[in-house]
C-alpha cells in the first residue's frame, strides 16, 4: 500500500508533534507500507537530519515541497503567515506526483488536506484537537473523510454527538512510547554531576516546554506548591528542563521573587536523542497542566507515556485525558491549579519510598501495549477495514 503522511509542519522541530509524526511514520513503514512523509520546505534553525535528531530508522522517505516561508517576515501576524504558507503548500500538493500516486493520505491536518479530499483522495485524519461545530467546511471534511483516529474516547463521543458520525468511522488510539528508548537511562549520579545538581536531594522534575499554543502548562502552580513543600521538607529540589529561552527567563523571574533560586534549576531544550539525560535526573515526575478544554479533553501527551516508561513515579493534574490512561493505582493525582493539594501530594510521595515504587511499577505495566508498533498495527487494521 502506498501511503502519504502529510504534515504541514517544520521537520525537525523541537515541539512534540514532530516526534509523534516521525515515530508513527517509522512504525507504519515497519508494517510493509511504502510510506512517504510529505512536508513543506521551510527555514529551520535545526540543521540536523530528522532521522538522527529523533533517533528514528530511515525506513521511509521524506519529500519536501516548496513553499514560501513567510515566517521570515516578522511584521506579519502568525495567522497570516500560516495562511499564505499553507496556500502555497496546497497549490504545490495538487500537482505533486507522490500525492497523485498515493492510495491513502494520512494526516494530523484538516485544512491542509481538504483540497485533496475534494479531488477524491482517501483521507484518514488523526485528530489532536477538536473542530468548531459552526464551521461548515469542517463538517464537510469529517463527513467525507474515510476514517478518523481520535486520541481519546471523549473526542469519539463528541464527534458522534456533535457531527452525527457513525461510531465505526472513528478509532480511538491514544499516543504511545518507544519502551526501548527509555529502558536504559543514563546514570543518575553522572547526570546530576554534569548538570550541577545536588546528589542528595529528592528531585522533582518537569520535562518539556513551559507553554504550548501560548498557554501556560501549570508551572505557576508548581512553584507555589514547591515553596510551601520546602518549609516541611528542605531536602526537595525542582528541575524544569526543556523550555525555550524566553519561557525560562519568565519563570526564573518568578523563582527569584519567591525566594527559590537556590532550590530550582531550569535547563534548556535538548534534541530528543539526548532528552534521556534529563529523565535520568528525576526521583518524581510532575505533569501539572491546568484544567481547560485543551488539556482536559484534547491532548494525549507523549510526556505521560515517557514518564511511565522511565519507571519512576509521577504526580499529575486530575484531567479526563490522563484519567483515561491511568488510574490512581498508577498515578498520584492532584486538583489542577491547586498549589495546596499539590504540596500535600509532593510531601506524601517524597516521604514514602514504597508508594513511589508501587506507582512506578504499576504505570510501567500499564503502558506495555502503548507502543508505536502496536498503535500502527491498530491503525492499519482500521484503514484496511474502511478503505
Amino acid at each position: 500500500m502506498k501511503i502519504v503522511y502529510l504534515a504541514n509542519a517544520r521537520i525537525p522541530t523541537e515541539k512534540a508533534h514532530g516526534l509523534q509524526i516521525m515515530k508513527m511514520s517509522e512504525a507504519l513503514s515497519d508494517l510493509g507500507l511504502k510510506l512517504t512523509l510529505v512536508v513543506p520546505r521551510r527555514a529551520n534553525k535545526i540543521k540536523e537530519d530528522p532521522f538522527s535528531y529523533y533517533g528514528v530508522r530511515e525506513n521511509f522517505s521524506i519529500a519536501r515541497i516548496f513553499c514560501f516561508d513567510f515566517n521570515v517576515f516578522h511584521w506579519l501576524s502568525g495567522r497570516l503567515t500560516y495562511f499564505f504558507r499553507t496556500f502555497v503548500f496546497l497549490c504545490r500538493l495538487l500537482f505533486n506526483q507522490t500525492i497523485k500516486e498515493a492510495e491513502i493520505i494520512y494526516s494530523r491536518e484538516m485544512f491542509s488536506v481538504l483540497p485533496l479530499l475534494i479531488f477524491g483522495k482517501k483521507i484518514f485524519y488523526e485528530m489532536h484537537d477538536y473542530p468548531a461545530k459552526g464551521r461548515s467546511w469542517q463538517k464537510f471534511f469529517l463527513k467525507k473523510a474515510k476514517g478518523i483516529i481520535a486520541t481519546n474516547h471523549w473526542k469519539k463521543e463528541s464527534l458522534i454527538r456533535d457531527f452525527h458520525l457513525a461510531p465505526e468511522k472513528i478509532l480511538v488510539s491514544p499516543n504511545a512510547v518507544d519502551l526501548k528508548e527509555f529502558s536504559n537511562l543514563p546514570d543518575k549520579t553522572a547526570s546530576r554531576a554534569h548538570y550541577q545538581i545536588p546528589q542528595d536531594k529528592m528531585l522533582l522534575a518537569y520535562i518539556g516546554r513551559l507553554k504550548t499554543l501560548g498557554m501556560a502548562k501549570g508551572m505557576e502552580t508548581v512553584l507555589l506548591a514547591f515553596k510551601e513543600a520546602l518549609k516541611t521538607n528542605s531536602n526537595l529540589f525542582l528541575v524544569c528542563a526543556g523550555g525555550e529561552r524566553g519561557e525560562i527567563d519568565y519563570y526564573q523571574n518568578q523563582v527569584a521573587s519567591l525566594g527559590l533560586s537556590g532550590s530550582v534549576k531550569f535547563l534548556p531544550h535538548l534534541p530528543f536523542n539526548r532528552v534521556k539525560e534529563y529523565y535520568s535526573l528525576a526521583d518524581i515526575f510532575l505533569l501539572p497542566y491546568p484544567k481547560n478544554d485543551h488539556y482536559n479533553f484534547y491532548m494525549s501527551p507523549l510526556k505521560l507515556f515517557e514518564y511511565a516508561a522511565c519507571q519512576k513515579p509521577m504526580i499529575c493534574s486530575d484531567l479526563s485525558a490522563i484519567r483515561e490512561i491511568f488510574s490512581e493505582s498508577e498515578v498520584n493525582y492532584f486538583v489542577p491549579g491547586n498549589p495546596a493539594d499539590l504540596r500535600e501530594k509532593i510531601l506524601a510521595l517524597a516521604k514514602s519510598g514504597e508508594k513511589r515504587q508501587q506507582l512506578a511499577v504499576n504505570a510501567f505495566a500499564k503502558i506495555q501495549n502503548q507502543t508505536w508498533p502496536k498503535r500502527a498495527e491498530k491503525i492499519i487494521d482500521f484503514i484496511n477495514q474502511l478503505r
